[in-house]
């Protein structure tokens, strides 16, 4: 059960990204709008994606059965995490010149902590 919903985890933070990186682009270079305020809009369009999607599919549970706001706490937890670490790697870590690896590594660092703690505090097992 634990490796289903670890795969699944991740198939629906992958089209969370989708999500985030196509709301950004359509907002920044077809309206021309704010990258800061189009990037708020992303991820706040992203994270209900994956809210529905981990509640429905990874998790198997109606999105009315779980807290939304305990969910969009994680994930600003997990965002934070995210670019924490990558601001940290890149400005004290040593990896100032593979920002990409910062990357990755900020970016695994946040899933991990979005996935147990939604496990744990939104989904309930």
């Amino acid at each position: 059960m634990l490796k289903r919903h670890i795969k699944r985890f991740l198939l629906v933070g992958a089209l969370g990204f989708l999500v985030d990186i196509s709301v950004l682009g359509v907002m920044v270079h077809a309206f021309d709008i704010d990258p800061i305020i189009s990037r708020l809009v992303a991820f706040a369009g992203a994270v209900w994606v994956t809210y529905y999607f981990n509640s429905h599919y990874t998790y198997g549970i109606h999105p009315r059965e779980v807290s939304f706001r305990r969910y969009m706490t994680v994930q600003i937890m997990g965002a934070a995490i995210n670019l924490g670490s990558y601001t940290w790697l890149v400005l004290a870590g040593g990896l100032a010149d593979y920002p990409m690896v910062a990357l990755a590594c900020g970016s695994a660092l946040g899933t991990i902590n979005n996935f147990t703690l939604s496990r744990k505090f939104v989904f309930l097992e």
